[in-house]
């Protein structure tokens, strides 16, 4: 049979469009995560006046007020956590910030199952989005070919889980101030036990683990050089997260003896004593805090900073 090569062409055109209309339809109509648009459209242009920079992951974005801040220290604070962040994006996205903004503090949020992956090419639209041309294709290198051509024809809300987008669309999640993340949800004993991901989980260092302890330095590196004070902060897990987790201390010390040769503040709030975070009130579910527990942690390192003058 004679293959008509001009048909062939149009087929695959079509084909294309169709793939990248379907796809473009599943990420703004059942992406759990198009609030992140609300909360940033660029970030040199939301940060630009920022005073404190708050990075991370989710934990980050739900577990930061700058509301809070703002009032407690007379400063301007913007949160630009992003969904399942690692510290290879985090890298990047600061460095992005920087080109507009002079912050004299950054808390860069350290959640140690993050530290174990590689970038995941799902969230990279999320993030290219708000960064510029020159960022965007720094992003891009870390994927594999396969999945920057995913990313090209933004093919990425069809590989999600469809149980998870229903899951995670159900919650009450608002885009709160300066892209804060407020949810007012609290969790129960039952989905707490129901929807633990802790059970039997124990960290172990691999690659990724590596790769992402060397972005973390060049934060911190990059923060020394522009004369920004840098502080990291792992946020509290309910206590029935943690005490499944196998090897928590060895976390904690693998974490804390690394940030203390780089000479940088680290607070942990699974070993801290203080403030006090209850299980079914100031959490939304096993791993990340919500409204009232943010509101906690965001007044605890309020002080800190205060204390130790660090916009002095």
């Amino acid at each position: 049979m004679k293959i008509n090569v001009k048909e062939s062409i149009i087929f695959t055109g079509i084909f294309i469009f169709i793939i990248y209309s379907i796809s473009m339809f599943m990420n703004s109509k059942i992406s759990p995560f198009g609030y992140n648009e609300k909360r940033y459209p660029k970030i040199q242009e939301a940060t630009k006046q920022s005073d404190l920079l708050i990075l991370g992951s989710s934990q980050a974005y739900s577990g930061f007020n700058p509301r809070i801040f703002d009032t407690n220290l007379g400063i301007h604070t913007y949160n630009l956590g992003t969904p399942a962040e690692v510290p290879v994006i985090t890298y990047y996205r600061f460095e992005e910030a920087m080109k507009k903004s002079n912050p004299k503090v950054v808390i860069v949020d350290i959640y140690f199952r993050i530290l174990r992956y590689d970038v995941n090419f799902q969230y990279i639209p999320q993030w290219i989005k708000s960064v510029s041309r020159e960022t965007k294709e720094k992003m891009l290198k870390e994927l594999p070919l396969k999945d920057r051509l995913k990313v090209i024809f933004n093919i990425t809300g069809m590989d999600k889980n469809m149980s998870e987008y229903i899951r995670n669309f159900a919650k009450e999640r608002a885009a709160g101030h300066k892209g804060f993340v407020s949810v007012k949800t609290k969790a129960s004993l039952e989905s707490l036990e129901e929807e633990n991901r802790f059970a039997n989980y124990t960290f172990e260092t691999n690659h990724y683990v590596m790769k992402n302890i060397e972005y973390l330095d060049k934060i911190i590196d990059s923060s020394k050089k522009k004369g920004i004070k840098v502080i990291f902060v792992t946020t509290p897990l309910p206590k029935s997260s943690v005490e499944k987790i196998e090897n928590y201390i060895e976390i904690h010390n693998f974490i804390e003896d690394h940030l203390r040769k780089k000479g940088v503040d680290y607070y942990d709030f699974n070993v801290l004593k203080n403030p006090v975070f209850v299980d079914t009130e100031d959490f939304e579910d096993g791993n990340h805090l919500n409204y009232y527990g943010a509101a906690k942690i965001s007044e605890y390192m309020s002080k800190e900073i205060l204390k130790k003058e660090m916009f002095e």
